[in-house]
C-alpha cells in the first residue's frame, strides 16, 4: 500500500528529529566525558607547526558546554625567537576560546571570540631590524606538519569573530636604539563580523604613561593579512584627556609605514597631510609634509600638568634671568627626518606669536637644520635659519639668522615693558649669532656675533607710562625731561646695535633714541655672562626747544644686573667728566660720548641714530685751529633729524 505523500513527510522529518537528538544526545554525552587535557599535546604541535614557537599551558585547560563551547586554558605561555633567551614573547594569566557548535561537528574551527586574560606580551628587534613577531624570520621547521609561510599565512590561518584583553602588558624593544616603548591595557576590544568587514576597535589604557581611550574603526582582517594597502584607520575618543579623531590611510612598503590622507583633530587643533615611519636604517627615519591650523609649546606635553603624578620637585633659585635649564638634544641623535610643517598660528609663550608659519626641517645623524623658516611676527615678516650640531652631546652648537622687519611697536609693547600707547612706528631686528651649550643661558654666555634692533617714527602716549612704571620708564624719564609735561612723545628713531664676542657687547654709542625734543647716545657694557649691565645715556636737547639747559641730566647711568638694574640720574657731572665716560666705567678705550657728540648735533652733523647704525662717525676738531674734517663714510647719509639738537 503506498504511503501518501504528506503522511511520508511526517515519517521522513520524525526519522530525522530522531537521529538529531541521538547524535545531539551522543555528542552531549561526548563533550561532558572527554577529557580536553588530551588536546593540548596536539595543540602545541599546531602551534610549533605554524609558528615554530613553543606553546606552554601549565594550569591546564576546561571545557565549558554550551551551543558555543568555551575552552580556557589556564597559565598560558608562547616561546620566543631562537637565541633570545628563556623569556617567553608572550603568557597570560588565562585564554578563553570560544568555537561555533555545529562548524566544530563537521571538522571546521570557527572561534566566535578569544579572551586574554592579564596578558603580557614583549616585542623586540634585533640589530638587523627583524621582529620577534615575524615568525616566518626566525622559526624553523618541524616533523609536526606543515608551517606557514609568512606571518601573514598565519594571520590567515585564524578565524576570530572577536578578540578580547582584559589588563595586559605590551612593551616594544628596539635593538638599536635601546628605546622601549610601553603599552598599559586596561580593555581591548576588536570585533570582526567576517574576514572581509571593517574590524571595530576600542582601546582604554596607555602608551608610555599617556592615558588613552579610543574607539573607532580599522580595514578588513583579510586586507592586513593580504597586505592590501591602502589599510583605513578611523579612531576618536581622548588622548591624554583631550579630544582626538584620527583618520588616515595607512601604507606599509618593506620597512616604512606611511600614513596617507592624515586627518588628526587633536585638543582643538587640526593637524592634515601625510607623514611616514622607516625603520631599518642607522636610526629610525620620519618624512612629513602637514598643515596646523594652530599650536602652541603647551601642546607638546603630551601628559599635562594635570596627569603629572608625584609630589613637586622643587626648583632651586637662579640669579639668572635667562634659564640654567638644560635643553634635552638627546631625541635629535635617536631619530632623521626632513619635515615640511605649515601653521597658522605658532604660539611660543611671554607674548611670541608666529603666524603663517612655513617651515622645512631636517634632521641628520644629530644635525638639525631649519634652512627655510618664513613668518608673520608682530605684525611684520620674518625669514630665517637655524642650525643644531648636537653631535658633541656635551657642548651641542647653535647658529641662528634671522631677520624680522616692519614689526608694529605697538605690538611689542606688552613685550618691551611699555603700558602706553603707541601710534605708528615700526621695528625692525636682525640677529647673526654662534654660539654653544645645552641651555638658554649657556647660548647667551657664549654668543659671538651681532644684533641689531631699530625703531622708526612713531607717536608713544608718554602720559599713561606712569601707571606702569619699571625701569624703561625711570630710564625715559631721567633722559627726557619733557616725560613728565607732554602727554604723548614723538618719537623719531631709536637703535640698539650689540657687537658680542662670548657673551659681552661692548658697546660704542651703538645704543641711541631720539625725539623731535631730545635725542640719547649710550656706552657702556652689556655681559650676558654674568646678566648684568653698565651703560651712560648723555642726553641733548633740539635747538629751538624753550629749557633751561640744568633740566637736562648731563648723565644717565643704567647699572646693575637683567633682574633688577637701577637708574641713576648724576646732575652733579661736569662736561669733562661727560666727554670721558669710556674711562670712568672701565670699558677699556670705548671712543668718548661727551662734547664731541654735543658739538655734532648742534652744528647739524650726524644724528646720535645714524652714527649708531654706524654709517657714519663723529668729526674730528683740530683744537689747534678750530677746524674741523668730516669723517662720514657715506656723506649723503638720510640726516634723520631735521633740526640740530643742544645741550
Amino acid at each position: 500500500m503506498p504511503l501518501h505523500p504528506p503522511r511520508a513527510m511526517r515519517w521522513l522529518l520524525g526519522i530525522a528529529g530522531g537521529l538529531l537528538v541521538i547524535v545531539v544526545a551522543g555528542g552531549a554525552i561526548f563533550i561532558a566525558t572527554f577529557d580536553v587535557n588530551r588536546l593540548i599535546a596536539p595543540g602545541q604541535a599546531r602551534v610549533k607547526a605554524v609558528t615554530g614557537r613553543d606553546l606552554l599551558i601549565r594550569g591546564g585547560a576546561t571545557l565549558e558546554i554550551s551551543l558555543h563551547p568555551r575552552l580556557v586554558a589556564n597559565d598560558v605561555s608562547i616561546s620566543n625567537w631562537p637565541g633570545a633567551g628563556s623569556a617567553p614573547v608572550a603568557t597570560a594569566k588565562q585564554v578563553a576560546v570560544q568555537l561555533d557548535l555545529l562548524p566544530l561537528l563537521s571538522g571546521r574551527y570557527e572561534v566566535t571570540r578569544l579572551e586574554l586574560v592579564e596578558p603580557v606580551i614583549a616585542l623586540a628587534t634585533d640589530a638587523q631590524g627583524r621582529g620577534n613577531w615575524e615568525f616566518d624570520a626566525v622559526a624553523t621547521p618541524d616533523a609536526a606538519g606543515p608551517r606557514a609561510n609568512s606571518s601573514a599565512g598565519v594571520l590567515e590561518a585564524l578565524s576570530i569573530d572577536r578578540l578580547d584583553v582584559d589588563k595586559g602588558a605590551i612593551t616594544y624593544r628596539d635593538a638599536k636604539s635601546g628605546k622601549v616603548t610601553a603599552i598599559a591595557v586596561d580593555r581591548l576590544s576588536l570585533v570582526m563580523p567576517s574576514p572581509e568587514a571593517a574590524i571595530r576597535v576600542e582601546f582604554r589604557g596607555a602608551v608610555n604613561t599617556i592615558p588613552i581611550d579610543l574607539k573607532g574603526e580599522l580595514g578588513a582582517l583579510q586586507a592586513l593579512a593580504a597586505r592590501r594597502w591602502p589599510y583605513p584607520l578611523d579612531v576618536a575618543g581622548k588622548i591624554a584627556g583631550r579630544e582626538t579623531a584620527l583618520k588616515a590611510q595607512i601604507r606599509v612598503e618593506q620597512n616604512t609605514t606611511a600614513f596617507d590622507g592624515l586627518d588628526l583633530a587633536y585638543g582643538g587643533r587640526a593637524v592634515k597631510g601625510r607623514v611616514a615611519y622607516t625603520a631599518g636604517g642607522a636610526r629610525p627615519r620620519v618624512v612629513a609634509d602637514i598643515s596646523v591650523d594652530t599650536l602652541s609649546a603647551a601642546d607638546l606635553d603630551l601628559h599635562g600638568g594635570a596627569a603629572k603624578q608625584g609630589p613637586a620637585v622643587p626648583v632651586s633659585a637662579s640669579r639668572f634671568v635667562i634659564p640654567e635649564t638644560a635643553v634635552p638634544f638627546d631625541a635629535l641623535r635617536e631619530v632623521d627626518a626632513d619635515i615640511k610643517v605649515r601653521t597658522g598660528r605658532l604660539s611660543l609663550g611671554d607674548g611670541i606669536v608666529l603666524q603663517e608659519v612655513d617651515a622645512r626641517l631636517t634632521l641628520d645623524n644629530g644635525r638639525l637644520e631649519a634652512p627655510v623658516l618664513k613668518a608673520n611676527l608682530f605684525g611684520g615678516d620674518l625669514t630665517a635659519r637655524l642650525a643644531i650640531d648636537t653631535t658633541r652631546a656635551a657642548d651641542p652648537a647653535i647658529t641662528v639668522r634671522a631677520d624680522a622687519r616692519d614689526m608694529d611697536l605697538g605690538q611689542l609693547r606688552a613685550l618691551l615693558g611699555i603700558k602706553g600707547d603707541v601710534h605708528g612706528s615700526r621695528v625692525a631686528l636682525s640677529i647673526d649669532l654662534k654660539m654653544h651649550g645645552s641651555s638658554p643661558h649657556a647660548w647667551a654666555r657664549d654668543a659671538t656675533g651681532s644684533a641689531l634692533l631699530t625703531i622708526s617714527r612713531g607717536t608713544l602716549a608718554t602720559g599713561k607710562l606712569d601707571q606702569g612704571g619699571g625701569v624703561l620708564v625711570s630710564l625715559l624719564s631721567a633722559i627726557n625731561p619733557f616725560y613728565q609735561t607732554d602727554e604723548s612723545t614723538e618719537l623719531l628713531c631709536g637703535v640698539a646695535r650689540l657687537p658680542l664676542q662670548h657673551g659681552v657687547a661692548r658697546i660704542d654709542r651703538s645704543l641711541a633714541l631720539e625725539t623731535t625734543k631730545v635725542a640719547a647716545s649710550a656706552s657702556g657694557t652689556v655681559d650676558f655672562r654674568t646678566e648684568t649691565l653698565d651703560l651712560s645715556y648723555k642726553p641733548s636737547v633740539r635747538q629751538g626747544i624753550p629749557i633751561e639747559v640744568p633740566q637736562v641730566a648731563q648723565l644717565v647711568r643704567l647699572q646693575g644686573s637683567f633682574r633688577d638694574p637701577k637708574v641713576r640720574v648724576d646732575a652733579a657731572a661736569s662736561a669733562a667728566t661727560a666727554a670721558r665716560i669710556g674711562a670712568a666705567i672701565g670699558t677699556g678705550g670705548l671712543s668718548m660720548l661727551g662734547t664731541t657728540l654735543l658739538n655734532q648735533t648742534t652744528e647739524g652733523g650726524a644724528g646720535p641714530c645714524e652714527i649708531a647704525l654706524g654709517r657714519a662717525t663723529l668729526e674730528r676738531r683740530d683744537s689747534a685751529n678750530g677746524t674741523s674734517a668730516a669723517v662720514t663714510p657715506q656723506e649723503s647719509a638720510r640726516k634723520i633729524l631735521p633740526r640740530p639738537f643742544r645741550h
